[in-house]
């Protein structure tokens, strides 16, 4: 198995695997948090993926929104997946999101909810980690 195959599954291993005990903290922010709301975050578009992690949780939520909001995010997701020859590329992003939901069936039913982007308040498309202070 050469590099990239193995890249590409410790990609779909952390994304899909990481369902620790999250639920918690998702429906603990969403329960008292007012939506829609601005978040911070890394979102990763790929085969079957649109996730958006907010920076300093342990959450991750499957993002959908209309095809014009969503455009940008998907291509800087798929340019850092073209200059870096592999899948699943995050880009930072400030998202207006709507509240979450539990999602029962589907991909988004893998993730601790599921979100809509509503608007980009700001797309950070050379940075792909959030920042340390966050």
């Amino acid at each position: 198995m050469d590099l990239k195959n193995i890249l590409a599954v410790c990609c779909c291993v952390w994304l899909f695997g990481c369902t620790q005990n999250m639920n918690s903290a998702s429906s603990a922010e969403s329960d008292t948090a007012t939506y829609p709301k601005s978040v911070l975050g890394l979102y990763t578009y790929g085969h079957e993926v649109s996730v958006f992690e907010p920076c300093g949780q342990s959450f991750a939520w499957w993002a959908s929104g209309a095809e014009n909001v969503m455009q940008p995010l998907v291509a800087a997701s798929t340019a850092w997946m073209d200059k870096k020859q592999q899948p699943y590329q995050p880009v930072l992003a400030r998202l207006v999101v709507g509240k979450p939901v539990k999602a029962t069936e589907g991909f988004p039913a893998d993730y601790d909810g599921a979100v809509t982007v509503e608007k980009i308040e700001a797309l950070f498309a050379d940075q792909q980690v959030c920042p340390a202070n966050v």
